[in-house]
């Protein structure tokens, strides 16, 4: 199991905390990062909520306030089996569920285009550190694509889609992909860092 974040309520008395020391003790630059909790929670994929944390213990540390985020106890540890980089939440409420499941060989011919016309997507660079790998889930609508460590994408972050706004290369990215994976489609794109 993954290690995401503190769980919602455990995440917000932790923000308080932090937020009351920066009140009192520090007033100078930023202030910390603010909990992923409710809507926030909701609207954040798991590479997002993972990020936001990963900033907080950071901030913490930059202040010298590190002993104000306790050990966590593990009912208030969130954890995932593998990082999702969409919405759950999200992706219920604009996608409808399609009766359409492709065959094991309309899957690897897919792949197959999809590999033959990676380097028209986006751009060379993005072709030549990046590569489709595999679909999965029941309908085969999500598209994994490993990148090469340090490399990151046009848009700015791999957690982030909208980093530069919408839209954004990303909502190009899965347009492109769909044009030509035909007649299949994917919702969802999720990256792995290639290992070496």
């Amino acid at each position: 199991m993954i290690f995401v974040s503190p769980q919602p309520n455990t995440w917000y008395a932790i923000y308080q905390r932090l937020k009351s020391h920066w009140d009192t003790e520090i007033n100078l630059g930023d202030a910390p990062p603010m909990a992923l909790v409710l809507s926030g929670w909701t609207m954040s994929s798991d590479f997002e909520k993972q990020d936001r944390w990963t900033m907080t213990l950071r901030w913490a540390e930059q202040n010298n306030c590190m002993h104000l985020i306790p050990d966590l106890k593990e009912d208030e540890k969130y954890y995932v089996s593998e990082l999702s980089s969409y919405t759950p939440f999200y992706h219920e409420m604009k996608h409808h569920p399609k009766a359409y499941k492709p065959t094991k060989k309309e899957v690897q011919n897919a792949l197959v285009e999809l590999l033959n016309k990676w380097n028209e997507v986006l751009s060379e660079e993005f072709s030549s550190n990046t590569k489709p790998v595999s679909f999965s889930g029941d309908k085969r609508r999500s598209l994994l694509v490993t990148y090469q460590s340090g490399y990151l994408p046009p848009w700015g972050s791999w957690t982030n889609h909208l980093t530069n706004g919408k839209p954004s290369k990303f909502t190009k990215l899965r347009r492109k992909v769909n044009e030509f994976i035909k007649p299949l489609d994917v919702d969802h794109i999720i990256f792995k860092e290639e290992k070496a």
